[in-house]
């Protein structure tokens, strides 16, 4: 039977909580890297399936998310992302040190993902899962508003305003939707810095995608109308052969938490394992 363990990492002078999904006779980790505004316990589903077929799966909630502290929807530098990706690998690594090591980004965390493979060392890893990668939008900010929150960090004003996320877009399961705005541990907050400087990664890792040196599996619902499904499907045609692309013709942005997520994340697993042989 899977087990789980809480841990806590720091990040200069935020305590970020974790946990881990542990398998019996584990054969490789997964590091998870979750979305903007939401938090890790909304993946225990997917946690036991991975469990079932040897993944142990770590996870943090990142600065400003879930239970760990920081300012909610607000990040100083998206370089923090990446920072804290690397705890979770180092981590991961050091708990079960013999063991292979994939990272697997959902939307924010898909970005986070993208940026950490193309800009940092991989060495350590063993492939990725990128799934609906906020690489770009699906319905683009209004331009003005994007101006003046660009003008206001000028004067050192970082406003935050709420999320335009509408619950329904999450998935056709619509009880997904009420279940994330009835969460606690979901915001519905973003700075104007935290969205500029997400914008702003996106835009470096599409102007930067080079043929991948690690094996990758990039996924997206072809209905998303959060993040852009093209924008995807164009970054997983540059990343060269090493990478696999899934589409899914009615799927919506959490291709995990879908109707059909059984075989969703079935997929996912599989491609996991099959790393492994």
């Amino acid at each position: 039977m899977a087990t789980t363990e809480d841990f806590r990492l720091q990040h200069k002078k935020a305590k970020l909580e974790g946990l881990v999904w542990l398998a019996e006779n584990a054969k490789a980790n997964v590091c998870l890297i979750h979305g903007f505004g939401e938090h890790i316990n909304r993946y225990h589903h997917v946690a036991e399936v991975f469990n079932a077929n040897g993944l142990n799966l770590f996870a943090i909630d990142l600065i400003g998310h879930g239970k760990s502290e920081g300012r909610r929807g607000n990040i100083k530098s998206f370089d923090t992302y990446l920072e804290e990706t690397d705890m979770l690998i180092e981590y991961a690594s050091s708990h079960s040190p013999r063991l292979p090591i994939f990272l697997y980004g959902h939307s924010m965390g898909g970005c986070i993902v993208s940026k950490y493979l193309l800009a940092g060392e991989v060495d350590k890893l063993n492939g990725a899962l990128i799934t609906s990668p906020w690489l770009k939008l699906e319905t683009p900010a209004p331009k003005i508003k994007v101006v003046m929150g660009k003008f206001l960090l000028k004067l050192g004003i970082n406003i935050t305003e709420k999320a335009d996320l509408e619950p329904d877009n999450l998935s056709r399961d619509l009880d997904i939707g009420k279940a994330y705005v009835e969460d606690p541990l979901v915001h519905d907050k973003i700075s104007a810095k935290a969205f500029i400087q997400i914008t702003e990664a996106g835009e470096w890792i599409l102007t930067h995608t080079s043929r991948s040196k690690l094996p990758l599996l990039i996924a997206h619902g072809e209905a998303d109308k959060i993040t852009s499904y093209q924008t995807t499907k164009s970054f997983a045609e540059k990343a060269g052969s090493m990478a696999t692309f899934k589409s899914w013709p009615e799927l919506r942005h959490e291709t995990h938490n879908e109707t059909n997520k059984k075989e969703v994340i079935e997929f996912y697993t599989n491609w996991l394992t099959a790393q492994l042989s």
